[in-house]
C-alpha cells in the first residue's frame, strides 16, 4: 500500500498557492480573466499544494524571497507558476507597462 500524506488544510494551501504566485510574479486574477488559467487548473494548484509534504520548506522559502523569483524546484506547481510568470512578463513588455 502506498504511503499517503494527510492533506493540509484547504485554507492554508489556498494562501500558500497565492503567496507562491505573488513571489513568482504571477497575478492569478489576471490569469483567470485573460484565459491563461482556468478555474479547474486553479483548483488543481491548490489541491496539489494540499497534498505536498514540503509546506514547511515552502513557507520558509516564501518568507525569504523578494519577488519576482522563479518557483523553487520542490514546488509541485513550479511549472505552472514559472510559465504564467513568463507569459505575464512578456505581456508587460509588449504593452509598454514594464
Amino acid at each position: 500500500m502506498e504511503n499517503v500524506a494527510p492533506m493540509q488544510a484547504p485554507e492554508a494551501a489556498f494562501w500558500r498557492t497565492r503567496s507562491m504566485a505573488r513571489v513568482t510574479g504571477v497575478n492569478l486574477g489576471k490569469a483567470l480573466v485573460d484565459g491563461q488559467l482556468t478555474v479547474e487548473v486553479y483548483a488543481t494548484l491548490v489541491a496539489r499544494c494540499r497534498q505536498c509534504l514540503g509546506n514547511t520548506a515552502c513557507e520558509t522559502w516564501l518568507g525569504a524571497m523578494t519577488p519576482p523569483r522563479p518557483a523553487p524546484p520542490f514546488c509541485r506547481n513550479a511549472h505552472v507558476f514559472n510559465e504564467l510568470s513568463r507569459i505575464q512578463s512578456r505581456e508587460e513588455v509588449s504593452d509598454g507597462t514594464f
